[in-house]
């Protein structure tokens, strides 16, 4: 048996911040594969539901006269309508969508450093070092 598990998130991020969110844990590594698919077409294949419709007419919308009244400058686009606020208050989700992946990870492996050495600096692995080490020789200690 393979002491392997693989891991499937879904990435969001927006102005706001950013999100991972675990779909599953697996075993196996093809399954996992399969649910990043189902996912990744899941977010493909309704984005369009934000687009600008062909036939949208910005003069029709409900926001339009207040928009003009506030800001006479600019040209109302269709993120700022009444119709894609409502769309998107529902579905946002798929605009902030931006990928879906499978991390592979080894059981029974302490991997805190391996995984922070992407998004650390060398004073902070050092830390992660020297505690990992002092816990390592408190155990054997206490045996």
């Amino acid at each position: 048996m393979e002491n392997k598990v693989y891991i499937v998130e879904v990435f969001y991020s927006d102005y706001e911040g950013s999100s991972w969110v675990q779909v599953g844990i697996f075993s196996d590594k093809s399954v996992a594969e399969s649910i990043k698919e189902k996912w990744e077409d899941f977010h493909n294949n309704n984005a369009d539901l934000l687009k600008e419709p062909d036939d949208w007419d910005p003069t029709k919308d409900e926001w339009y006269e207040d928009y003009l009244l506030h800001d006479s400058h600019h040209v109302f686009e269709w993120s700022q309508s009444r119709e894609y606020y409502s769309l998107a208050t529902n579905i946002e989700k798929f605009s902030e969508f931006q990928e879906v992946r499978v991390e592979e990870f080894d059981l029974n492996v302490d991997g805190f450093y391996n995984q922070m050495k992407h998004i650390s600096n060398d004073v902070f692995l050092d830390m992660i070092k020297e505690h990992d080490r002092d816990w390592k020789l408190n155990n054997i200690l206490k045996f």
